[in-house]
């Protein structure tokens, strides 16, 4: 997502305007991307020491000559919350009371707080929904992903003012696109989010399911297997676990942590089968079908938005099986291709008023 908006940034203002980016992580990785760094440390909005990193940070910044290569927190005019999917019941209540914090400091100071297309919700836990209302209602401009988060935010104690709150597709689908020819290979997408986030559904046949796909594909084809880890820890064990279960030659282990690359390798491929939902999206928006299985109502707006929602399931369903034969068989899969060009068409219309949008905003 940081890479989508930095291209938008570096797109439509050029080196007017400068990024800047929370100083943890690899400074030489940050600076590569073409940011400025932040002067002082701050930790991503879910974490416990976000307030402080915060409150401590501010200080620090008014200080005269506190560190001339960095830019000071009084100097940001605009913030863009690219989260993704933070701020909802399923997160607890951390990350709306970081938020509440962050929001304090920039509406007292007149910055502009703008979240970009994301998932919200729900929020039927009482605190959070009021943290929530005071925070979006503060907001400049809320951007929603799918229509459950947007009546999510539409049932909040206080109300978001009229116009600041619009749909608009996630700000992935039109980045990173590569005309590759579709090579013989499949990808795999495991999410140990399944078996925490989602484990009242997944807990018992999340394994069992990859499993007997990975099977299916193996004894019905000669496609090569590609499984793309996203969490090197997580995702991993659950990987190690398959590869117990099956072992083949045909099955290969991709730990690329750069996005750009694995959307290349997922644009190759003839379809996907997985959680982790920026792959699935990735795939959707290549024109590669896909199966998804989810723990949130994300995956099933975005599979609706590709007019595609009897691909996404999000429990166990016997239908799995059935769906895959349809993404094996090559007739079947290229009516789905067409089918997903098509949806594209109109999500790219879509995003293009979005930014356009976004870019008056950021001038006014």
């Amino acid at each position: 997502m940081l890479l989508s908006a930095l291209d938008f940034i570096n797109q439509r203002f050029g080196p007017d305007v400068a990024v800047v980016s929370s100083s943890v992580g690899q400074v030489a990785d940050i600076k590569k991307l073409g940011c400025c760094i932040l002067n002082f440390p701050l930790l991503h909005i879910t974490q416990q020491l976000f307030g402080q990193c915060l409150s401590n940070g501010i200080t620090v910044s008014g200080l005269p000559e506190n560190n001339p290569s960095r830019v000071n927190w009084n100097d940001i005019q605009s913030i863009l919350d690219i989260s993704g999917f933070a701020y909802s019941d399923q997160w607890g209540r951390l990350p709306l009371h970081n938020l509440r914090l962050l929001m304090h400091v920039a509406t007292e100071q007149k910055k502009k707080v703008i979240f970009l297309p994301q998932a919200y919700g729900p929020f039927l836990d009482s605190t959070n929904r009021e943290l929530a209302g005071i925070c979006f209602s503060q907001a400049s401009k809320v951007y929603v992903r799918d229509n459950s988060s947007m009546e999510h935010l539409k049932r909040l104690d206080a109300k978001i003012p009229e116009g600041r709150l619009s749909l608009a597709p996630d700000i992935t689908l039109n980045f990173g696109h590569y005309d590759v020819e579709k090579e013989n290979y499949c990808c795999f997408t495991p999410n140990i989010r399944l078996l925490d986030q989602g484990k009242d559904k997944w807990a018992s046949s999340y394994l069992h399911i990859l499993a007997r796909s990975i099977q299916t594909i193996l004894d019905k084809t000669d496609l090569r297997i590609k499984i793309l880890i996203h969490d090197s820890g997580g995702d991993m064990r659950l990987v190690n676990i398959l590869l117990e279960k099956i072992g083949s030659e045909r099955i290969h282990i991709d730990l690329s942590d750069d996005p750009l690359l694995v959307k290349k390798i997922i644009s190759g491929s003839q379809f996907l089968v997985g959680s982790r939902f920026h792959a699935l999206a990735g795939a959707l928006s290549s024109a590669v079908p896909a199966i998804a299985l989810g723990w949130s109502h994300k995956y099933q707006e975005i599979f609706s938005d590709f007019k595609v929602s009897d691909f996404c399931f999000m429990e166990p369903s016997l239908q799995i099986p059935a769906k895959l034969d349809e993404l094996i068989k090559i007739e079947s899969r290229k009516k789905i291709e067409s089918r997903l060009v098509e949806s594209m068409t109109v999500i790219s219309g879509r995003s293009k008023k979005m930014w356009d949008e976004l870019e008056s905003l950021l001038r006014a």
